[in-house]
């Protein structure tokens, strides 16, 4: 909420970042897309090293998700419904923090492979859209 309806990305990231240190005893999923939240706080306040650092952090918690075997079944349930939109997600969030940061070139072709990735997900692919059209007219190219 502070990210999005606040619009204060100082308060998000705190939260953002308090929410990913609850998840990394649970959830390898959560714990990246806490990350990927932390990451647009950066991108919100100009701080492209931070972001980046941060994308790495949260793609490398999806990687764990993915290798390692977990006994718990209700980690497993968890996780592997969390696992199924994490990478559509990350990029989603990347190619977001990218437009932030005002790296257009840089947002558009992530944006153009993650909005056709999320063909099944409405609300998300509006976003991805969104976002997209808003890199391509920035970039001076409004058709």
């Amino acid at each position: 909420m502070s990210l999005y309806g606040e619009r204060d990305p100082v308060k998000g990231r705190e939260l953002a970042e308090q929410a990913a240190q609850v998840a990394r005893t649970a959830s390898s999923s959560l714990t990246g897309l806490a990350l990927l939240h932390v990451a647009e706080g950066y991108a919100m306040t100009g701080e492209r090293r931070s972001c980046e650092r941060t994308l790495s952090l949260a793609e490398a918690q999806f990687e764990i998700t993915d290798q390692v075997e977990l006994v718990d079944e209700t980690a497993v349930a968890l996780d592997l419904a969390t696992a199924r939109s994490t990478h559509s997600e990350f990029t989603r969030l990347a190619g977001s923090c990218y437009l932030f940061l005002g790296l257009h070139d840089l947002a558009r072709p992530i944006l153009e492979g993650t909005a056709e990735a999320l063909t099944g997900r409405p609300k998300s692919q509006a976003i991805a859209l969104g976002n997209l059209s808003l890199a391509l007219i920035r970039q001076g190219r409004p058709d």
